[in-house]
């Protein structure tokens, strides 16, 4: 089993990945503001779970979830 930190640096190895004109790459904090537009966005997250309207909340999400990863 690997720690969080050495998931992220193997992800980090493989991405990011530009194949076929699409881009991959591993979300980071400076997409919060964007990703928040999104779900906040009522037109847009009509099926994406409700989320707090905080964008620090936003953040916080995004630094664990790169712990997280499988």
């Amino acid at each position: 089993m690997f720690s969080g930190e050495e998931k992220v640096k193997i992800i980090n190895k493989l991405l990011p990945l530009n194949r076929y004109g699409i881009l991959l790459r591993l979300v980071t904090e400076e997409d919060a503001e964007f990703i928040f537009s999104l779900r906040t966005d009522p037109s847009l997250s009509r099926f994406v779970h409700q989320i707090s309207h905080k964008i620090e909340d936003q953040i916080k999400w995004i630094k664990e979830y790169k712990i997280r990863i499988p």
